[in-house]
């Protein structure tokens, strides 16, 4: 079961069409992208539950037991880590809207790493084989699970490379840009994302200090590339900053460029 002890099921019978797929934010980016309505109704008759877990609540914990399920964020974002030897944390991934949770433990009997809330969220449960059955007769939902597989290799492709990059900057636009990816809403045709994460996990997600990344933020917004109000980000030049997480542009010489 999901481990909080909090979580609260949202029950299929008290569904509307507002909690079915038919109508959810996520379906662009979720198992019934591309679909039209009948399709994405057959979807929705898989889904065994729903759960809304607050922000800090844990979807599942290190060493628990893995009980064939995969979870679709609805809404929210959550973080993935493992621990270090040493105990400290080590994210591994950032769920958004229209992910699958749980992919990598499939086959396994314990989950290696835990995923936790990052803001208030709900999750679609689905049984993973009764999930694989259905994809067996239903060719759109196989090829939309091959999609999202390619998509989540191709994530921790780029998350490797993104590990790799000396400048705190670049490491920094690629992590807003991956934010942006999945968010719909605009300011006067400018993408504004919600940092789900603390300064610390921005920090451990990118391998620098959390003071190193309160430094580039203000730096950014200096440049006129962000406009941060607490946890509300606008990409006000989404441009440059794309050209940065290339590595084609750099900020100004002469400061601090990492931890």
């Amino acid at each position: 079961m999901i481990s909080s002890k909090f979580h609260n099921v949202i029950p299929l019978r008290t569904d509307t069409r507002a909690m079915s797929c038919l109508s959810c934010e996520a379906r662009a980016a979720c198992l019934p992208a591309g679909m039209d309505d009948a399709d994405c109704a057959r979807v929705d008759q898989l889904v065994l539950q729903r759960h809304r877990l607050l922000r800090g609540e844990d979807l599942h914990q290190i060493n628990e037991t893995v009980r064939g399920r995969v979870y679709a964020v609805r809404s929210g974002h959550f973080k993935c880590y493992r621990l270090t030897p040493g105990g400290d944390q080590c994210i591994t991934g950032l769920p958004g809207r229209g992910t699958l949770l749980g992919l990598e433990a499939l086959g396994q009997e314990r989950h290696a790493s835990a995923a936790t809330a990052t803001s208030d969220s709900v999750v679609c449960e689905l049984s993973h084989p009764r999930l694989l059955e259905a994809a067996r007769q239903f060719p759109a939902l196989e090829r939309r699970l091959e999609q999202m597989l390619s998509r989540e290799l191709a994530r921790q492709h780029g998350l490797a490379m993104m590990l790799g990059y000396a400048r705190a900057e670049q490491k920094l636009a690629c992590y807003l840009l991956e934010l942006a990816w999945g968010s719909r809403h605009r300011d006067g045709g400018r993408v504004c994302v919600e940092l789900p994460l603390t300064r610390q996990d921005i920090g451990d997600y990118l391998g620098l200090t959390d003071a190193t990344v309160t430094r580039q933020l203000l730096r950014l917004q200096r440049e006129g590339a962000l406009q941060v109000v607490r946890r509300h980000v606008v990409l006000a030049d989404q441009p440059r900053l794309e050209r940065m997480a290339a590595g084609k542009d750099r900020m100004p010489a002469g400061r601090p460029r990492t931890a």
